[in-house]
């Protein structure tokens, strides 16, 4: 659940600086085009928008992304309708450049690799759940949990970076092909509004990572990672 851009992005100590501007003015150019497009405002609304995109301020802007149809929005961040997403494409062009270091640093973040030399282990634990929640042909399958603890965690992920294996690659569905991003629709059944991807370990998926927006478009998107039934493997 950590976001992509703004002051507490999971990004700031995997990019650049300028890489994290520039998806950050990517985004403002997408919704500025957004607002610009969108027919639904009322008179009020158009009249300030006439003045000038760019002499709206922070809070304007924000009330006016609040007013636009969810509907329209997820259109666009799927890769439908006139306003091309600029916002996703500009993102994976600066994760893309880091992909290298990105794998492991994402990781050590994900699992609190560091925690080990901060926490004072008579007062704190951390432990990680391992269990695997999936959907089956009858529901919601959830096997039981096996808790590791930090040691143990790390143990493992050592070993994973050792081999020197890691990278990011697309997320496959469930018949093995790679899932289009956003950017890559060119008609036919809709695609998701967000961006997949996942971190593998030589040949077998890790971690799937999704970004996307969980509810209002004026907050940050997040990043959501699932860990695989192949990571669980990892601790055998």
């Amino acid at each position: 659940n950590k976001p992509i851009t703004g002051e507490k992005s999971e990004l700031k100590s995997i990019l650049s600086a300028k890489g994290l501007q520039n998806i950050e003015d990517a985004k403002v150019k997408f919704f500025d085009r957004i607002i610009t497009e969108y027919t639904g405002f009322n008179k009020n609304d158009k009249k300030l928008i006439r003045k000038g995109i760019n002499k709206l301020s922070a809070k304007e802007r924000g009330n006016l992304i609040r007013k636009v149809d969810n509907d329209w929005i997820n259109d666009r961040l799927r890769g439908k309708g006139p306003t091309k997403n600029i916002f996703w494409k500009t993102f994976d062009k600066e994760l893309q450049k880091a992909k290298d270091t990105f794998c492991q640093k994402f990781i050590e973040l994900l699992f609190r690799i560091d925690l080990q030399k901060l926490i004072n282990a008579d007062k704190f634990q951390f432990y990680l759940l391992t269990g695997i929640g999936k959907q089956t042909s009858t529901g919601i399958g959830i096997e039981p949990a096996e808790v590791k603890d930090l040691p143990t965690t790390i143990e493992v992920l050592t070993k994973v970076f050792k081999t020197n294996q890691l990278k990011l690659g697309k997320t496959l569905d469930k018949k093995g092909k790679p899932i289009a991003q956003p950017w890559e629709w060119k008609g036919g059944p809709d695609l998701a509004a967000k961006v997949r991807y996942t971190i593998y370990n030589g040949k077998l998926p890790l971690i799937n990572i999704e970004v996307r927006y969980k509810g209002s478009k004026t907050a940050e998107p997040q990043f959501q990672a699932i860990a695989t039934p192949h990571f669980k493997n990892l601790f055998h």
